[in-house]
Formats: structure tokens, C-alpha cells, sequence
């Protein structure tokens, strides 16, 4: 059915716009005829509306009406063929949908996504034979079900007195020790006695002197036997060598130590460490040696103040040199720049002093020099320091510019006043006016 709509024939001629342009109506007239439109149009299109929608078959009209049936989605037979019915027909219809378990839309693992029946027996079957090949295995490296003994376990490392006592479980042990191995050191494992070795040689003499606190070594025990497992540890025939060339205490040095040659900043070829004539020499392309082959030689000693030498009778000498020169070519300078004026002047700040050095200098009698930390505060590049950063020492080739600087400036000075004694002498015409 369809619904019946309001039409232009039942409001024509009614409400107002059908009155003429002066009605001439009094006022209850003029009410009904602003209200004719409702009351005699609106209001019963409206029930007339609300009635057929009530009405049987009015939910088709809505596109409501009750489905054909397929055998599985179709509505009840007997459902009102109204809004309402139709509604609560299909929402009954859904609940059974959601309550049933049997598939009734047939959908497929594939359509979810979830293994089909033969995948699930296939990873079934594929899980049971990876269980199996852990067994096989176990059966293969661990035969006698030794369980942890055939895996390294961790152990506590303690050391009291001389016993290194290493605590844990297992046959294969991994420890961090806590202390270094001491020559002479006894090891036990849970608390009993046992022989330690590293490699063939006893464990407390290979590991003796090495930096061990806080590293970490691996071990195997077998019976009452502790073998450490480890590198770098010297052989018993190897320390003979050693001892043999170069004693740990006392003893004389034989043999020759293979070092490179030092040149400038550079290392060149090798050169060999060796006595001659008691002094020590590094022979290579460039011999340098510490002392001299002459029965007066001179042995070097660090001294207060920087190198100095102590001659046969026990007396420290100043280095001294005959020609000693830097390197000044303008090829190894940059930013070269004049020297300004007032660098020069703080010449004339210094103080120039006398004094003698302390007995431990060993070099006794006045000497002439400026005082470093004196000289710091007028002109610290002319000072370097000790490794506390106090004034230690002067580089007094550095004052020898400023001297020449101060030097031309005065003679500048110099020349100008001489030029201006002579511009200003009397001419002798002026001194003697009446010699012509």
C-alpha cells in the first residue's frame, strides 16, 4: 500500500490566502480562517498517516515488510507486517544466529585466517618431531643425564688468607674473581682442598702477578684436579729465559734488548740496548748514550731546575753548550707580526736581582737573574711552569727580542733628539751679527 499524501485540492481555498484582499471578517472569523489550513488539512493528513502506518502491510510501505524467506534468514511465519513486528522478528532472528555453534554461514578456517584441520595436524606432528630431536640430542651429548655437570655453571670467587675457595655446582665452572691469584695460594671447591692447574703449570704460579681481580675464567673439575682454562700465562721454560736475560732481583744483565732508534719525533730503524766500557749505548745508525767511555765521565741527574750532569768527583754541572740554536726559518712560522712597543717596555718593570740557590742545588756562589713568579705577573710568556702550574723556571732567550726591541726604540728616540738639538742650534751668522 502507499501512504496518502496532502494534496494542493484540499488547500485550495482554504486559511487566509483565500479571503479577498479586504475580507471584512470579524475577529472569531478571522481565527478560523488562519487555523482552517490545521485543522481541516494538516491534523487529518496526519492521523490519516499514523493510521496507515499502524495498519497491516504498512511496514512495507517503509520498506519494512516481512523478507522472503531463503530456509535459513527468513522472518517467522506469522510476523506482523508493522514496523514494530518487523523489527522484533529480526532482532528474535539475530539471538538465535549468535546462540548457534553448528556454522550455519559455512564459513571456512581460510576466511578467518585459523589453520584448516590438516594444518593444525601438521603442526601437530612437525612440534612431536622437534621433541623428539631435543631427546635424540640429549641422548647424544648428555647420555648420562649428567644435566648441569656438561654445561658451564656460574661460581662465587672468595679469598681468606691464602684459600681461594670457588662455591657452585657442575663439573665446567665460570667465574669473575674477586681477588688476584697470589703466588703460593692454595684453591679449594665448596669448601675442599683441590690441586689447581693452568694448562701443565701450578694455577697460583702461572696467575701470580697478573691483573686477574675482576676478570673472568673458565675451569673444568675433575676429582680432586682444578684445570684453569686461560692465555698469556709464561711456560716454567719460558721464565727461565726471562730470569736469564733480565733477572726480576738482582743479579747481572746479559744479553742485548732489541729497541727502536729515535730520531726527532719519529721512530726509525732498530737499534740495540748494550753496555761499552760501563756505559750505555743505543747502537744503531745514530749512537746516543747516556755517560762517556772516559774513566772522568759524567753521569745525568734530574735536579731542581731542569738537567744537570755530576762530574767523577761528585759535583753537578750546568748543561752547558758551545753553539745551541732553534729552529727560526720563516718556513716552519706563521701569523709573524712586528713585536709591539709595549711588549718591549715591560722590560723596564723587571727586577733585575742577585742571589745564591739553596745548598740542594749544589751550586753555590752569587749568581745575576730575575725571579720567575715576578716575572709571571709582568710577562708570563717568557715563563714556564711545573706540573702544579706554579712559575717554575725563565726562558730567558725569549727576553733577548724584547731587549732588541727596547734597544731600537730608544735609539729612535736617540736620532729625534738629536735632530731636534740640531735643528734648533743658533746659525754663526746669528751668534756672531756683526763679523762681516
Amino acid at each position: 500500500m502507499a501512504f496518502t499524501r496532502i494534496t494542493d485540492a484540499e488547500l485550495k481555498g482554504k486559511g487566509v490566502i483565500g479571503q479577498p484582499d479586504v475580507p471584512g471578517l470579524s475577529s472569531l472569523e478571522m481565527q478560523k480562517s488562519v487555523e482552517q489550513v490545521v485543522r481541516e488539512v494538516a491534523i487529518p493528513g496526519t492521523n490519516r498517516l499514523i493510521g496507515e502506518l499502524e495498519a497491516e502491510g504498512g511496514a512495507a510501505s517503509l520498506g519494512s515488510a516481512v523478507p522472503a524467506g531463503d530456509g535459513v534468514t527468513e522472518l517467522p511465519a506469522g510476523t506482523p507486517h508493522t514496523l514494530q513486528g518487523v523489527l522484533a522478528a529480526m532482532m528474535k532472528l539475530l539471538a538465535g544466529f549468535i546462540a548457534r555453534r553448528d556454522n550455519p554461514h559455512k564459513v571456512t578456517a581460510a576466511q578467518t585466517g585459523a589453520y584448516t584441520r590438516t594444518e593444525t595436524e601438521a603442526a601437530i606432528s612437525k612440534r612431536v618431531v622437534e621433541i623428539g630431536s631435543s631427546d635424540m640430542t640429549k641422548a647424544v651429548y648428555d647420555p648420562k643425564n649428567s644435566g648441569i655437570d656438561v654445561t658451564i655453571q656460574a661460581y662465587a670467587h672468595t679469598r681468606s688468607g691464602t684459600v681461594n675457595n670457588f662455591t657452585g655446582s657442575g663439573l665446567n665452572g665460570r667465574v669473575k674473581l674477586t681477588a688476584a691469584i697470589q703466588s703460593g695460594d692454595t684453591f679449594a671447591v665448596n669448601g675442599q682442598r683441590v690441586t689447581a692447574y693452568m694448562g701443565t703449570e701450578d694455577a697460583a704460579a702461572a696467575m701470580a702477578g697478573k691483573a686477574l681481580a675482576g676478570k673472568v675464567l673458565t675451569f673444568v673439575i675433575s676429582g680432586s684436579t682444578m684445570v684453569f682454562a686461560g692465555t698469556g700465562a709464561a711456560t716454567a721454560a719460558q721464565g727461565a729465559k726471562a730470569d736469564a736475560a733480565m733477572p726480576r732481583s738482582g743479579g747481572t744483565f746479559t744479553g742485548s734488548i732489541t729497541a727502536p732508534e729515535i730520531v726527532g719525533d719519529a721512530i726509525s730503524s732498530l737499534g740495540t740496548l748494550k753496555t761499552l766500557n760501563g756505559d750505555l749505548w743505543l747502537a744503531s745508525t745514530k749512537n746516543y748514550r747516556i755517560g762517556s767511555n772516559t774513566a772522568s765521565g759524567y753521569n745525568l741527574s734530574k735536579s731542581p731546575g731542569g738537567l744537570r750532569v755530576q762530574d767523577s768527583a761528585g759535583n753537578l754541572k750546568e748543561v752547558m753548550a758551545s753553539n745551541v740554536a732553534g729552529a727560526s726559518s720563516l718556513r716552519y712560522k706563521h701569523d709573524v707580526n712586528d713585536m709591539e712597543e709595549k711588549t718591549a717596555l715591560a722590560l723596564l718593570k723587571m727586577r733585575p736581582v742577585t742571589f745564591e740557590y739553596n745548598p740542594e742545588r749544589q751550586d753555590p756562589g752569587i749568581k745575576y737573574g730575575l725571579i720567575a713568579e715576578e716575572l709571571y705577573a709582568v710577562d708570563s710568556t717568557c715563563v714556564y711552569n711545573d706540573p702544579d702550574g706554579q712559575p717554575e723556571g725563565i726562558n730567558y732567550t725569549m727576553l733577548i727580542p724584547q731587549l732588541i726591541k727596547l734597544a731600537q726604540m730608544q735609539q729612535k728616540e736617540i736620532d729625534a733628539l738629536r735632530q731636534a738639538n740640531a735643528d734648533s742650534a743658533p746659525r754663526e751668522e746669528e751668534v756672531y751679527p756683526d763679523a762681516l
